[in-house]
């Protein structure tokens, strides 16, 4: 059995190189960094996954043992959107970060698009289900009513772009799925149109709830005016071009400070975690002045996209290695995509929500994702079905 899940295929055994090419970069970057017990901080995350993965990836024998560990993710995003709404409009006693937005954290960009994520392979295991019509349309409607309201209205913007997108695919290939089936083709069209205007009254409905519960903290002063912007004003931001100001922004100085870099540190960047030192301490001023004086501990800001991390922090070397771990992901989803579109569904969408993740945010970087070592596990099973035994190799 382990002799088996050793003998890995090609595009496997490729990606092990590079992202442990990767990781081995980041750890040498340790070694210059200006701030090395910081920059050792995600590691405290990377080490305990590494070693889960590998547990999971050994011990997984049956189809069930890969639809439990789907279903784990799925369910327990559920559990957290379920836990929001219960906090913000039941039990109100509960603390929560924001009284205009719904999100348990103040980071609503994790919060929102983990609870996405979750939704989203649930979503997509029940359109692979054995359920029948009611109970497929009831499974469906009840993951969709609960967890949009709590994306829609986190605030973050990135979940606004993203639910869209993903909700499209999954309608698409919820009717591809049904098509195989032609006479059942015109009733999922008609079901399809139902849930979503179910969907779009629970988001309307749980707006008009906290917008209403929202004004009355502050009438009845049960606790001081936040500092929070209205969603209306978030939301346009994406239509009048304003969202990206502030990232324009903190680009522009971080590609300020590489021109000033020497060839050497252009070849290998100034140290781990260089790039959140240099705008808590090298650009305090300029961050202080973007975000009116809210630059606090070492980590709150940095350049908010992935790619230039690595430019920053490990130079030209280590954005060559990144962008070959993301190459050879997408080669691994074209592999699914030539043995199973039903096994492509159930990662391609938890990637594209990592990737985008990535290139918006992360101080970490990447590797610091528990959802990006608990995708790459399943994408690594599907691949590498064919060498296991008799248990798992006909799923």
């Amino acid at each position: 059995m382990i002799k088996g899940k050793i003998n890995l295929s090609k595009i496997n055994l490729l990606f092990i190189f590079i992202l442990g090419l990767y990781i081995v970069i980041d750890l040498i970057g340790m070694i210059y960094s200006p701030v090395r017990i910081f920059a050792f901080t995600k590691y405290a995350v990377v080490i305990p996954m590494v070693v889960l993965i590998l547990m999971f990836y050994f011990t997984i024998e049956t189809k069930q043992d890969i639809n439990n560990i789907l279903l784990a993710m799925g369910l327990g995003s559920i559990t957290i959107a379920v836990y929001t709404l219960l906090a913000y409009f039941v039990f109100t006693g509960i603390k929560v970060s924001y009284y205009t937005q719904l999100s348990l954290i103040k980071d609503y960009n994790i919060s929102s698009t983990l609870i996405l994520m979750g939704a989203v392979i649930t979503l997509i295991m029940i359109i692979q289900s054995k359920f029948k019509g009611k109970s497929k349309f009831i499974l469906f409607t009840l993951v969709t009513i609960v967890c949009s309201p709590v994306i829609y209205l986190s605030g973050s913007r990135r979940s606004l772009i993203l639910i869209f997108a993903e909700g499209a695919v999954i309608v698409l290939y919820y009717l591809f799925v049904s098509f195989r089936d032609r006479k059942k083709f015109i009733k999922t069209m008609l079901v399809t149109i139902i849930m979503l205007l179910v969907t779009s009254l629970s988001v309307m409905g749980t707006q008009a709830l906290l917008k209403t519960q929202s004004q009355e903290i502050k009438k009845d002063k049960i606790v001081n005016p936040m500092m929070e912007n209205d969603l209306s004003v978030k939301y346009e931001s994406l239509q009048n071009g304003r969202a990206l100001v502030r990232r324009e922004y903190i680009w522009g100085l971080a590609f300020k400070n590489i021109k000033d870099f020497s060839f050497k540190q252009k070849l290998v960047g100034k140290g781990s975690s260089y790039d959140c030192y240099m705008y808590t301490y090298v650009y305090q001023k300029e961050m202080n002045s973007l975000y009116s004086g809210k630059v606090g501990k070492l980590g709150d800001m940095h350049p908010h996209n992935g790619f230039l991390s690595d430019l920053l922090n490990g130079g030209i070397l280590k954005l060559i290695v990144s962008i070959g771990v993301w190459i050879a992901i997408f080669i691994q989803l074209i592999v699914l995509l030539s043995k199973d579109i039903d096994k492509l569904m159930l990662v391609l969408l938890s990637w594209g929500t990592i990737f985008s993740n990535m290139m918006m945010s992360g101080r970490y970087g990447y590797i610091y994702y528990k959802e990006f070592w608990m995708t790459l596990l399943i994408t690594f099973i599907f691949i590498e079905l064919k060498n296991y035994n008799n248990k798992i190799s006909d799923i």
